[in-house]
């Protein structure tokens, strides 16, 4: 079986050619080992992590998505996960809001503070709370998807 090890980080010239700063669709199937801490994925600019990222965060608390960007921090927290169970999450981003959509239901949405910019690497931490748990899938699409079509995703 295949691992990943805390705070691998998937990052070049062609993958930030992939990634779209303006609008998109980050889409993680997973379960956590620990839901009593945070699990996180991103996307983000290498060397400005804290302050051009897209995030995916798993926990106990509720399964979070963020954007940090040029206007600040806003985030959209769902249900809590629990440890051993898997979870289908999407997060959209885009200038026209943000949403969240978490096994087949619509968490939240918000207006975004600002989008990233320069997206470039594909990390499993945030820096600090590196992903710990099994990944089915993980998938970035530069395009937002609807409620509709978000919501079908995650079912």
């Amino acid at each position: 079986m295949a691992r990943t090890r805390n705070a691998d980080v998937v990052s070049s010239s062609a993958i930030g050619a992939l990634l779209e700063d303006l609008e998109g669709n980050f889409y993680l199937e997973a379960t956590v080992f620990d839901d009593t801490v945070s699990n996180v994925i991103e996307l983000s600019q290498s060397g400005a992590e804290s302050t051009n990222a897209i995030r995916i965060d798993i926990n106990g608390t509720g399964i979070e998505g963020t954007c940090v960007g040029s206007g600040g921090t806003t985030s959209i927290s769902g249900a809590p996960a629990v440890a051993g169970t898997y979870n289908k999450v999407c997060f959209n981003y885009g200038a026209s809001g943000m949403s969240l959509h978490v096994d087949g239901s619509t968490e939240g949405s918000a207006s975004n503070g600002g989008l990233p910019s320069t997206l470039n690497q594909w990390r499993f931490t945030d820096g600090t709370n590196p992903f710990r748990g099994r990944i089915r899938v993980c998938a970035y699409n530069p395009n937002k998807l609807n409620a509709t079509e978000s919501n079908n995703l995650t079912t």
